[in-house]
């Protein structure tokens, strides 16, 4: 049954903000209530007739679920009828496409959707699409754009290159005059390079400029370079860039933090040293000065720098693919570990995180009641009622749309990752309003391996990503009051 929506104070500001600035951006951390608040700016929109169709763009299971779901919760959505776009609904086949390739023209055969124009004749007010076919949706519609509102939540537009982050530009181009929305948690995990991108994809340039190597020549200088210097690896800001970026961007982007407004209980990262046998130690050395290893017959080769920073989280972790992509065991301290941390909590439910698809095997192996989430279609709800001991939970698969902080659970990290956004979502999954008791995370890490540079890798990128919030945050204590 819906329920009445009250917005929060810092909620109406930034329903505000949404509805006075065309192309803004909104970056408020899990938990805030973004979502009700751009449905609530939508409601206004559509009421003024400034509005009538809009698009949402989302990773794949919060445009499925998340946002429907969000729609039926509250009673001041009624109005609001929505329809999730899939690949079905394209009607895609193979069809031969034109194309330039060296100068010269040619065709290939594409997949390409067909069958689209019947599902935007079905009337909803809103769509929801999968960020993974925004491109071909871009490329099918072509000049006849439906949308006159579109809202790109957590859609990762960062990498100017990437073709989502063309198809969203194609459309700014197009379509100069109408509404953008830019929804993010995590604006900048990385750099601030990352920055441009998004804004561009807001202003068309006009406060970071047009052009990322127009970006990157006035606000930076290179860092690491080739031995010879003629390669730039990366590059970083100059003295007082930061500050000046964040001003010209200010009147876009409203910024929030949930312990702003809320609240929340006590985290503690719990980091749990852990050792290897002397066996394990000499084949993970081994590994990492010879970028090879035999384990049962097989070996084990890292062609670069980048495989082998995965081959040695995979050996810290406790096995390892060999060339045949067999698993092969190396040591069991991690699961140990675990099985000591679910003796010394009993009756508290667990939250685990992996990355490898051969840790959440051998955890099921040694905890044959552990549950994946996508194992039940109510595999949340079950959760927050606290039916399952231990939850696998894959940051990729949990990244966004899922609330699971409605019990007492703890998170336990198998292993360290090196993708801020995912780790700072994953561990909000627990840590955000709606939770009343203290939130343990554990993070078992393997002494003098890769496992200790990566987790330290994390504390200056997030210190980066705070300054940004703070810079653009909205100044709560005046909304409040």
């Amino acid at each position: 049954m819906a329920e009445p929506l009250t917005l929060r104070p810092y909620q109406v500001r930034m329903a505000e903000h949404l509805i006075a600035t065309p192309h803004c951006a909104l970056f408020a951390d899990m938990g805030a209530g973004k979502s009700a608040t751009t449905l609530a700016a939508i409601c206004q929109l559509r009421a003024d007739l400034d509005v009538s169709r809009v698009l949402i763009v989302a990773p794949k299971r919060v445009a499925s679920h998340t946002w429907p779901a969000e729609m039926a919760r509250w009673k001041e959505f009624r109005g609001l009828t929505v329809r999730t776009l899939t690949a079905e609904d394209f009607g895609f086949r193979r069809k031969e496409v034109a194309i330039r390739r060296k100068g010269e023209s040619t065709t290939v055969k594409r997949l390409v959707p067909t069958a689209l124009p019947q599902v935007l004749l079905t009337g909803e007010s809103i769509h929801t699409i999968s960020r993974d076919l925004l491109s071909a949706l871009v490329a099918f519609l072509g000049p006849s754009w439906p949308y006159d509102m579109l809202v790109l939540d957590d859609c990762g537009m960062r990498d100017a290159k990437a073709k989502k982050c063309a198809a969203v530009a194609g459309i700014r181009k197009r379509f100069p005059a109408r509404r953008v929305v830019l929804l993010s948690g995590t604006p900048r995990p990385k750099s601030l390079m990352d920055l441009w991108p998004q804004i561009r994809l807001l202003d068309q340039g006009e406060r970071l400029g047009r052009t990322l190597t127009g970006y990157r020549d006035q606000w930076f200088v290179p860092d690491k370079r080739s031995r010879d210097g003629r390669q730039v690896f990366s590059y970083r800001p100059i003295a007082g860039a930061e500050a000046e970026i964040f001003g010209r961007i200010q009147d876009l982007c409203i910024s929030l933090l949930p312990e702003d407004v809320v609240q929340l209980p006590e985290r503690t990262l719990n980091v749990i040293p852990l050792h290897m046998d002397d066996l394990s130690r000499a084949r993970y050395l081994k590994m990492a000065r010879d970028q090879i290893i035999t384990l049962g017959g097989a070996d084990v080769v890292a062609g670069n720098a980048a495989v082998l920073v995965g081959k040695l989280l995979q050996l810290a972790s406790g096995a390892i693919y060999d060339e045949y992509g067999e698993v092969q065991h190396v040591h069991d301290v991690k699961l140990d570990c675990l099985e000591e941390v679910v003796e010394a909590n009993p009756g508290v439910p667990l939250l685990v995180g992996y990355w490898f698809a051969h840790e959440r095997d051998r955890i099921k192996a040694r905890f044959p009641y552990a549950v994946d989430l996508d194992e039940y279609p109510d595999t949340e709800a079950r959760w927050n009622r606290g039916e399952i001991d231990l939850l696998l939970l894959h940051p990729q698969g949990g990244a966004h749309g899922l609330n699971l902080q409605f019990n007492d659970g703890h998170g336990f990290w198998f292993g360290p990752i090196h993708n801020l956004e995912l780790w700072q979502q994953w561990n909000k999954r627990l840590h955000r309003p709606g939770r009343k008791t203290p939130v343990f995370i554990h993070v078992p890490i393997v002494t003098d391996t890769i496992e200790v540079a990566v987790l330290a890798s994390l504390d200056p990128k997030e210190a980066r990503q705070a300054r940004l919030l703070r810079a653009l945050r909205i100044e709560v204590e005046k909304i409040v009051a």
